[in-house]
């Protein structure tokens, strides 16, 4: 038995897998800019959503937002973001009355030519300490053109 398919199959197998192309479907990696909530009150004016950011102003004008109240941006790691290359995806949840509240980006895939974004709640457990709150997650993925579905 030749040993030259074997190691075809190998190559294609241990470069294959690692791929993260935004043109290849499957998982897409992204990097945490911050997880959170804000203690406005929601004075902040920022509604339950699901956002796509593609360029520094409207960026600019979220964090503007976000540290009308408080200085809510002091905890998101700003470092590497850079607008030409990458974008940011960000999920606020409601207002909530306690705490304990959560929402988070658990995964993004790309599924016939769109970007699919897994986001999940969770709720309080227990008894809870009662504070207004909204719950948020940032991240930045490349930037892409394909639609974005949030789920």
């Amino acid at each position: 038995m030749s040993m030259r398919p074997f190691n075809l199959l190998f190559a294609l197998v241990f470069f294959g897998c690692g791929s993260q192309d935004l043109g290849s479907p499957g998982p897409i990696v992204f990097s945490q800019i911050g997880k959170g909530a804000l203690h406005g009150n929601g004075a902040e004016g920022i509604e339950e959503s699901r956002l796509v950011i593609s360029d520094p102003q409207a960026w600019e004008a979220l964090l503007a937002k976000m540290d009308s109240v408080n200085k809510e941006s002091g905890g998101l790691d700003l470092a590497d973001l850079d607008f030409t290359t990458h974008q940011v995806l960000a999920v606020f949840d409601q207002v909530r009355g306690s705490g304990g509240h959560a929402v988070a980006i658990t995964g993004i895939s790309e599924q016939d030519g769109t970007l699919l974004v897994a986001v999940k709640s969770t709720a309080a457990q227990g008894p809870n300490i009662q504070v207004m709150n909204q719950p948020f997650h940032i991240v930045s993925i490349p930037k892409t053109d394909r639609p974005i579905l949030f789920q």
